[in-house]
């Protein structure tokens, strides 16, 4: 799904309980890295900025998006990690900055495209099955977007494709409260069937009428939604300029990160 123009009136709450796929991971490894107190003596905000911003590019790169979206979200990841390093952005900046991409519909997207990718994509259902499926996830990040479903709507949605079929979605959490991680529970793609697939769709479209999610195409700006977040986080967003780590031009492919894994 290509990315386009933000639709919909509302940001997505369900990032809260959404904490897998593109960002959620980049910035609760940094925050795992700091409550759990793992410090390079005085070079720690460094170190963890660094290797953070290493895996978030990874995960981006093995992410949905195109080329060019890749290598601007790359771009703007290894931003914030030079201004956390050199205190520009604090950690309790980061925090906060951690929360609203929580908030925002980025992870929303994230999960429900990765799931599309690993499950429909490569399986054997019809090309004309795979376009009904496309439309359904379409709707699906539509109705999460505009808080029309909740995420424990899924869970019967989600039974023929989850281990034991009972659909179940764990949340994690830490001691303060902050999602830290969420499980669906899903067989690995190559033990799906495809007649597990359809009844999936069926299932997801059932919901889908329920909740009145138009038939159409949904596309969201992925960069937009994260300069968003980032402005509502520190009052600024924080977009790289066209020199900022001499990165290489957009490809499908492989867009590589900027500075990354830079130490010290």
């Amino acid at each position: 799904m290509d990315d386009g123009v933000t639709m919909g009136p509302k940001k997505s709450n369900v990032g809260k309980y959404i904490a897998v796929g593109c960002l959620g991971v980049v910035f609760i490894v940094l925050i795992a890295l700091v409550i759990g107190g793992v410090f390079v003596a005085n070079n720690w905000k460094t170190w963890a900025a660094d290797t953070t911003t290493t895996i978030a590019a990874e995960v981006i790169k093995d992410s949905q998006l195109s080329g060019e979206d890749k290598r601007a979200l790359i771009g703007r990841v290894e931003m914030i990690g030079e201004e956390f390093k050199n205190e520009t952005i604090s950690w309790e900046e980061m925090q906060t900055v951690f929360e609203a991409l929580v908030e925002s519909p980025i992870l929303t997207v994230a999960v429900v495209n990765e799931l599309h990718s690993d499950y429909f994509e490569i399986s054997e259902l019809s090309d004309e099955e795979k376009a009904r499926a496309e439309r359904i996830n379409d709707r699906l990040t539509r109705g999460l977007y505009e808080e029309r479903i909740q995420l424990n709507e899924l869970q019967p949605v989600l039974a023929p494709i989850s281990k034991e079929g009972s659909g179940n979605i764990e949340v994690t959490t830490s001691e303060d409260g902050t999602t830290t991680g969420l499980n669906l529970n899903l067989k690995p793609p190559n033990e799906v069937t495809a007649d597990e697939l359809r009844a999936f769709m069926t299932n997801a479209e059932s919901l889908l009428e329920q909740k009145a999610i138009p038939d159409e195409p949904f596309d969201i700006d992925i960069i937009e939604e994260f300069d968003k977040a980032i402005e509502a986080a520190i009052g600024r967003r924080i977009v790289p300029d066209e020199s900022f780590g001499d990165a290489p031009a957009p490809s499908e492919e492989a867009p590589e990160p900027a500075g990354t894994g830079a130490g010290g």
